[in-house]
Parts: structure tokens; C-alpha cells; sequence
């Protein structure tokens, strides 16, 4: 057998674990230690509860001979992991996992507002109630206006309009996927009252533009980081340039609770109002002791994971880049810090990103469409402003890869990008991409 050939992964784990494909062989990690004797040519990758012991030279090489797709890249939350599942024996020990009231919660908030440098969280139920209360905190008068990206999460529409408020849509950048200050001024009248701004699939708003723009004008901000918990914006912490800053803990999330969310704000008035919607007798939309205990090791590890994270995504642009033509990649901020929930591609048409998700879909392969976005929602549900025309692109164009496998070691990297380069390949080939559709 010849152990050094380029296309064979060899899988290492307990007796008789297998990786799916032909091209996987099964080892204990006895017999691997017999058959690989030499340290200097070989070298473990590990991630998550997967190990591969591999050539040094290794590269998935041949994109028309890879193996399957190994579902435990898209694994999330991490399996197996000591943190948590010290975190929850400690509560369940302590009984604070079925409390109203005990130590988790607060230490959380508190920790969050030092992770962010703020005075002050607020822990919530889920993101999307944090955006509602966000808007209540900031006590804006009935039926006024908010300003929305017409591509946006579904969340922040129901939001503005559970609040009392009306949905103005405008248009986004088509290389970020993000909001500009230029936009949101020209959307403003006399009854816009505050912004939402989403940083999502890995781009980054430019908020200090954004936030001399909105005091210019006396409006005010939500950010939304919900997509980007621990990223920065000129060594600042995403989330804390608004008046009130988002964020989610879904089961999804790079923070993850199952469900929860949260507000951070330097204000302390917005701060009580915050608190006094939410009080009903008892907080209305908690965050249990349980899922804070769980989100408190999370947050210790975010910064490292989301540069992990961002040292994974530039090798994957790289070696996509030969396909900007046909996939764009998202602008990245030249003076921010990502944190990659998803990474977005534009597709240079609706046939080419909807061929590809079947694929992908097809494959399990963590390749899916974007929001759905609102730019066809009814006048009597917003106002829109402009053409909306980048908004209605990102609805039907927008991929994006799922942050999971951007944990993973270079092999599954290189994988994805073998096959994103061979399905974009073979979608071209059918005549579904002639000519690439204008923004």
C-alpha cells in the first residue's frame, strides 16, 4: 500500500470510526502508529473530534476525485466539548440550571459589557426580541419612522412594526451587503426617528460615517451584531458604535445558547427604559441560568475562534479567487476585524446560486441562499426608497457558507473550495451563466 499517495485521507479515532467515501481508510490509532513511523513527513490536523493524520505535502489536488463531504465539518455546536459540558454540570451540581435568579445571568451581562467596553448589558430571550427591545429602550414616538435594509434578517421588519413604528427600505452597498451613510441620509424625513444597521455575512457597515451622519441628522441607531459578536471596527467592538448594540445567542450563532440575545448601550436612560418594557411582575423575555452558564466558557474562546475563523476564509478566497468573475466575494472592511457567521458570494446570476444550492444541498455541503429580503413588501407595510435594485440581487444572487466548517483543518478548506470551483465550473459549462447579470 502506498501510504503517501496525495488523494487518500487517512481517518484516525477510536477502533472502527469511519469516515464516509472510498478514499478513506480505517485505522486505530495502534495500527496508525505502526504504519507511520516517521514524524517529520507526517502531521496531525485536528478539529473538533476529528483527527487526520496526513502527508506534510498533502493538497486535495484532483477536484473530479474528491470523497464525500464529511458531515462533522458542519457539526455545531461543537461536539464533545469539555467547557460546556463543565459549565452545565456545574449548575446542574449547584442548582442555580432552575433558578429565577442566580449567578450565571449576571455574570454574563456583566461580562459582556466588559468584553465590549460598555457600561451595561441586558440579557433577552433571542436577537430578534433584542432589536424590539433596543427600539423600546430608545422611546421613539409612535409611527415614526425607521430605516431598514430592504436586505435585511426577516426579524428586524416584525420588530419595527411590534414596536409601533413603520418601516422605511432602502438600498445596500452591493459589495459589503452592509447600509452607507449616503443611503440612509437620502431615506430621512421629518418622521425618521432611528436606523437599523445589520452587519452581516461577514461584511462590516462603516459606522463611524454612519454615526456622524445619524447625530447630524438626530437620529438614532440600533446596531445589529448578530452575525458578528466579537468582531472590531477600528479597535472598537461591533455593536457598540450605535446607541443601543444586538445581539444573538441562537442555535446557530457563534455564541450559542440554543435561544437569548441581548442589548449593550452606553445610555443608561435607554438602559432603564430597556428594563422596565421587559418587566411584567418578572422578566418577560429571559435568559435562563442554564444557557448563560453555557454562553460564559463561549465568550472566552470568541476572539480566538473568529481569527481562526478569518485565517480560514482568506485561504478559501484565495483559492477561489481565479472565480471572482462568476462569485464575488464580500468586500471585507481595510480597517476591520470579521467575525464570520457566514461568508457571502454574489453569483453572477440567479441560475448560476440557485444550481449551486441545489447541489449543495444535494452534496450536505453548507452552502445556502440568502434572506429572502423585503423589497417586495407592499406600501402599505414600508416606504421604499430608490430602486432597491442591489437589494433585490442579494435576494436571489447571495450565497453564503455556513461558519462551522471555517473551524475546520486546511483539508476541509481546500475541499470546499475544490468543489464550489467544480459545480461553478460545470454550471457554466450548461449554459446557465452566459454573460454575468449587472448589479
Amino acid at each position: 500500500m502506498d501510504h503517501g499517495t496525495r488523494s487518500r485521507i487517512v481517518y484516525l479515532g477510536t477502533p472502527g470510526a469511519q469516515m464516509p467515501g472510498s478514499h478513506v481508510l480505517r485505522w486505530t490509532w495502534q495500527e496508525a502508529g505502526r504504519q507511520y513511523k516517521d514524524p517529520e513527513k507526517y502531521v496531525n490536523v485536528r478539529s473538533a473530534r476529528n483527527c487526520w493524520l496526513l502527508p506534510r505535502s498533502f493538497t486535495i489536488s484532483d477536484r473530479n476525485d474528491l470523497p464525500p463531504f464529511d458531515p462533522r465539518w458542519s457539526e455545531w455546536p461543537l461536539p464533545d466539548d469539555p467547557a460546556v459540558r463543565e459549565a452545565l454540570l456545574r449548575a446542574y451540581q449547584d442548582g442555580s440550571w432552575g433558578r429565577y435568579h442566580g449567578p450565571h445571568v449576571e455574570q454574563l451581562e456583566a461580562e459582556l459589557a466588559v468584553f465590549h467596553e460598555v457600561p451595561a448589558s441586558l440579557s433577552c430571550a433571542s436577537g430578534t426580541i433584542a432589536v424590539q427591545i433596543a427600539l423600546r429602550g430608545l422611546n421613539l414616538p409612535e409611527g415614526s419612522e425607521v430605516i431598514l435594509a430592504a436586505y435585511d434578517f426577516p426579524g428586524n421588519f416584525r420588530a419595527i412594526q411590534d414596536s409601533g413604528l413603520f418601516p422605511v427600505l432602502v438600498d445596500i452597498n452591493p459589495r459589503t451587503w452592509c447600509l452607507d451613510a449616503e443611503t440612509i441620509e437620502a431615506a430621512i424625513s421629518k418622521k425618521t426617528s432611528a436606523v437599523i444597521v445589520s452587519h452581516l455575512h461577514g461584511g462590516i457597515a462603516d459606522m463611524p460615517v454612519i454615526r456622524e451622519m445619524a447625530d447630524r441628522r438626530g437620529i438614532a441607531i440600533v446596531e445589529d451584531a448578530c452575525q458578528a459578536p466579537g468582531g472590531k471596527l477600528n479597535g472598537n467592538r461591533l455593536g457598540t458604535f450605535g446607541d443601543v448594540g444586538v445581539l444573538s445567542f441562537g442555535g446557530s450563532k457563534l455564541l450559542t445558547a440554543g435561544r437569548g440575545g441581548a442589548i449593550l448601550t452606553q445610555r443608561a436612560e435607554v438602559l432603564q427604559r430597556a428594563k422596565i418594557f421587559c418587566e411584567r411582575g418578572n422578566h418577560a423575555f429571559p435568559l435562563s441560568e442554564l444557557q448563560a452558564a453555557v454562553l460564559l466558557p463561549q465568550l472566552k474562546r470568541l476572539v480566538a475562534q473568529n481569527e481562526a475563523r478569518f485565517h480560514n476564509v482568506q485561504r478559501l478566497r484565495e483559492l477561489l479567487a481565479a472565480s471572482e468573475d462568476q462569485l464575488q466575494p464580500i468586500e471585507l472592511h481595510p480597517d476591520g476585524e470579521p467575525a464570520f457567521y457566514k461568508h457571502a458570494w454574489l453569483a453572477s446570476s440567479e441560475q448560476v446560486a440557485s444550481l449551486l444550492v441545489t447541489k449543495a444541498e444535494a452534496a450536505g455541503v453548507p452552502l445556502a441562499s440568502g434572506f429572502r429580503g423585503f423589497t417586495k413588501r407592499p406600501s402599505s407595510q414600508a416606504r421604499k426608497v430608490g430602486t432597491l435594485q442591489s437589494a433585490e440581487c442579494a435576494s436571489s444572487r447571495t450565497l453564503i457558507l455556513h461558519h462551522p466548517i471555517l473551524l475546520q483543518a486546511p483539508v476541509a478548506i481546500d475541499w470546499i473550495a475544490q468543489w464550489i470551483s467544480r459545480e461553478l465550473d460545470a454550471a457554466i459549462r450548461s449554459g446557465t451563466s452566459p454573460d454575468s447579470e449587472s448589479i
